[in-house]
């Protein structure tokens, strides 16, 4: 983001609804003013009309060169929360995929969808995960035009818009939990959460709206161990009885006035365009716009009054400064050479003892490997398997290895009887495990590939696989099995 002296403006539209709404919002020396806001009727006509009506509302708020900023929610979109440990950025984005990766349909391979996260709070050295993915052809179709007639500069999930604007109005109570809903043709909308948002789900509209809001808030209180004390929403959602301290309609709760001038007949319609107006200036945030459909314009660093007088007096200034430029730089330039030169013998003699103690350390390893105690394998599992979090096992089962050539089960004319093996009940022994199958039940789909990888690092394992992993809607979790293979035929 660019910032001028004049501070920096930034325009959420909101294109769903029976309207298209658009805020305006003004961020100077850490400042957010909302400098107005207009609605223009949409009908849902052809795309063409769509970017005319746009850029109409663009010019009715005086922010043609503005950029734009709009909200992406419905069919089609993938919303994730998750809770994972402080981990780096680089692991973050491999456990957004592979959560997402379960979500996604798979009837149409070559669909490609954009997959983007958010970390938005982080408590007990827990991160807090907003994980999205937006089909990306049906977006690039829908605003692909739009992009070409005015400054596009990202899409936002609307239920991050939720969020800011939430917290602009200062909508949080002092303690427990706040939850705010957007109902419309397009889904439901819910997200809750404490200092920092923590939890969001985005349901098609097909959903019984009442029905999954009061899952969603035991499913949140029952998880987070913390009551949900105000509710809010955004559109006409009638609020039911759901044992809420405060429910009311955004800007309506008690004590808290909605943003802009009191005077003025600011309505809640206008939550998402204010949230995503707020895109720059507050978070959490995600883009999934495609690169290609980003306008390049940036505001601009200078006031645009006399810009002819400006670029002289940068151009002289630079003819001033040049001789003086260059004289010191190539000062400096000799200088590092001189250090450099001196630099050498010591990064030498460094390589060298990091190349030492490389060979050593891989010596260390081997000895180490022959020092290790051979305790049994129970003790092993229990030490280096120990189920992730809201993970638990329901069986354990051996699986025999397969046999490579049957026995006749009665002699035949001309064969010698064969003895019966002495075991109990006179039966034969037991046939050797080569198998072990887990199976069991995950809230989450990450645990699954950690229990996987550490099954896969027990030095008597060859290698575990993931036999299946599905959604169990009536249990609310993954149910997976996982079958590790014994070295050895598990002897």
């Amino acid at each position: 983001m660019l910032l001028n002296r004049h501070g920096f403006r930034c325009v959420g539209l909101d294109l769903e609804g029976p309207a298209i709404r658009a805020v305006l919002a003004h961020y100077r020396k850490n400042e957010i003013t909302v400098l107005g806001k207009a609605e223009r009727p949409w009908p849902g006509q052809q795309p063409a009309d769509l970017s005319r009506e746009v850029a109409d509302l663009l010019a009715e708020l005086k922010a043609r060169d503005v950029p734009v900023v709009v909200g992406i929610g419905g069919e089609g979109t993938f919303v994730r929360s998750l809770r994972l440990p402080d981990i780096p950025v680089r692991e973050i984005d491999e456990a957004v995929r592979w959560e997402l990766d379960v979500l996604l349909p798979k009837e149409d391979p070559e669909s490609k969808y954009i997959i983007k996260h958010a970390v938005t709070g982080k408590k007990r050295e827990q991160l807090y995960v907003l994980a999205a993915a937006v089909a990306e052809e049906p977006l690039r179709q829908q605003l692909s035009l739009l992009a070409h007639q005015i400054p596009l500069a990202a899409a936002d999930l609307r239920v991050c818009a939720l969020w800011r604007a939430a917290m602009y109005m200062r909508a949080r109570p002092e303690e427990d939990a706040l939850a705010v809903v957007e109902a419309l043709p397009s889904g439901l909308r819910v997200v809750i959460g404490e200092d920092n948002l923590q939890f969001a789900r985005e349901l098609p509209p097909e959903t019984e709206l009442i029905l999954e809001l009061r899952r969603t808030l035991n499913f949140y209180q029952s998880q987070y161990s913390t009551r949900v004390r105000r509710l809010l929403t955004s559109g006409s959602l009638v609020i039911p009885n759901l044992g809420i301290e405060e429910a009311a309609v955004m800007g309506e709760a008690p004590g808290q006035p909605w943003f802009g001038e009191r005077s003025q007949p600011w309505g809640p319609e206008y939550a998402v365009a204010l949230g995503l107006a707020l895109y720059y200036f507050e978070e959490p945030r995600v883009d999934l716009l495609p690169a290609d459909l980003k306008s390049k314009h940036r505001t601009p660093l200078a006031p645009r009054s006399r810009p002819i007088l400006a670029a002289v007096a940068a151009g002289l200034f630079c003819l001033a400064i040049l001789p003086g430029m260059t004289i010191y730089y190539r000062t400096a330039g000799r200088a590092m050479e001189n250090e450099l030169a001196a630099l050498t013998p010591r990064v030498q003699e460094e390589q060298r003892v990091v190349a030492e103690r490389r060979r050593l350390e891989e010596w260390l390893d081997v000895v180490q490997s022959f020092n290790l105690a051979l305790p049994s394998r129970a003790n092993i599992i229990e030490q280096a398997t120990a189920l992730p979090a809201d993970t638990w096992l329901t069986s354990l089962e051996m699986i025999p290895a397969e046999q490579t050539a049957s026995s006749p089960s009665s002699t035949t004319s001309g064969s010698t009887p064969q003895p019966a093996a002495k075991s109990n009940g006179g039966g034969k022994l037991p046939a050797i495990p080569d198998k072990i199958l887990f199976q069991g039940y995950s809230l989450t789909a990450t645990p699954v590939g950690v229990f996987r990888d550490k099954l896969a690092s027990l030095p008597f394992f060859s290698g575990v696989i993931i036999k299946n992993i599905e959604w169990d809607a009536g249990l609310g979790a993954y149910k997976f099995a996982l079958e590790a293979q014994l070295q050895t035929g598990g002897r």
